[in-house]
């Protein structure tokens, strides 16, 4: 009966071990993107104020508010992680898919949002000319963008995540929006 539970407490050493390196994976590529959300947000703010576009600032601010799914996926891990309790017999894994859902949520909100603002700036006439730099801004922050959405949704995808995928999402949402 001893080699029994030897076993069994050895094999969930090993589980617990594939989980802990599981999340630093989650962890590390989630924190690269909202390093890139932090640095993009402020470098397309400083070009589309001295490039003189709206549309740079504005896609700014949509990289702010990237930030906000990047601390759900931190946030909801420590959750979904938790091992299996008396409450909860067969783990936390199902909060995943509620953090899942507020991110798809937060997706659908960002086009609503995209969708609205071009519609009500299109007939706006423009006082000056948006100078290279805001174009630069934005090329620039289509490359890092789709660099980090590619690397997300390949660990994503690689530890069947369904909140990373999602969050890979959103970061190639960024990318879509300063293609205008």
């Amino acid at each position: 009966m001893s080699a029994d539970v030897t076993e069994n407490s050895d094999v969930g050493r090993l589980r617990q071990a594939a989980d802990s390196e599981q999340l630093r994976k989650i962890r590390r590529v989630t924190l690269l993107g909202m390093a890139a959300n932090i640095l993009l947000t402020a470098f397309k703010f400083v070009a589309g104020f001295l490039g003189h576009s709206q549309a740079v600032v504005a896609d700014a601010v949509h990289s702010l508010s990237d930030l906000f799914t990047d601390l759900l996926v931190l946030a909801g891990m420590r959750y979904w992680s938790a091992p299996a309790d008396d409450d909860h017999p067969h783990g936390h894994r199902r909060i995943e898919t509620i953090i899942t859902g507020f991110l798809g949520l937060a997706l659908a909100a960002t086009g609503v949002g995209l969708v609205y603002q071009a519609v009500v700036t299109l007939p706006e006439e423009h006082e000056t000319v948006p100078t290279w730099l805001a174009f630069a801004a934005a090329a620039t922050a289509i490359v890092i963008k789709e660099f980090v959405y590619r690397w997300t949704i390949a660990v994503g995808r690689k530890l069947k995540s369904s909140s990373v995928i999602a969050n890979a999402w959103h970061h190639r949402s960024d990318a879509l929006s300063s293609i205008p």
